[in-house]
């Protein structure tokens, strides 16, 4: 198997927009401008197989309590590709790209056991629950966090 995990670029923005489309169909979805500065500023990575966008993560600051925080923002797999390792491949990589960073923040659906599953073994705790988070779906979130050690 032909299976490429690179950076993305401003050239990934229709495959990112295309993956969360049909990834999270029923689920929160991200408008194509919103991943346009992912794109630009090299934020994330798209994992190919055979040229065909399978999965991506994109990460970028976000401000807690007026202190900025690196986020992982977003991580989908296409369901046909699940459970082979790639979330975890997709995980593992961004974590050695933000290795720099102190601390890795994410949000994750209470109910989504299989994500903290994936990251937890990945090194991420939860630190707290968050009400009614997902307002559109009437669903809490976990944020985690990791300690990246040096």
């Amino acid at each position: 198997m032909s299976v490429i995990l690179r950076t993305i670029c401003d050239k990934d923005l229709d495959n990112l927009y295309m993956l969360n489309q049909v990834i999270f169909s029923d689920l929160i979805k991200y408008d194509k401008n919103y991943f346009s500065t992912f794109c630009l500023k090299g934020h994330g990575k798209i994992l190919l197989e055979y040229n065909k966008p399978i999965g991506y993560i994109i990460y970028g600051y976000t401000c807690s309590n007026c202190v900025q925080k690196m986020t992982i923002i977003s991580l989908g797999v296409l369901k046909e590709y699940r459970n082979k390792g790639y979330g975890d491949v997709l995980i593992k990589e961004s974590i050695k790209t933000l290795k720099e960073h102190n601390e890795i923040i994410l949000h994750v659906m209470v109910n989504n056991m299989n994500a903290i599953k994936l990251y937890k073994t990945n090194g991420f705790v939860i630190i707290k629950r968050l009400s009614n988070y997902y307002y559109q779906l009437n669903t809490d979130a976990f944020i985690m966090q990791k300690i990246n050690n040096r």
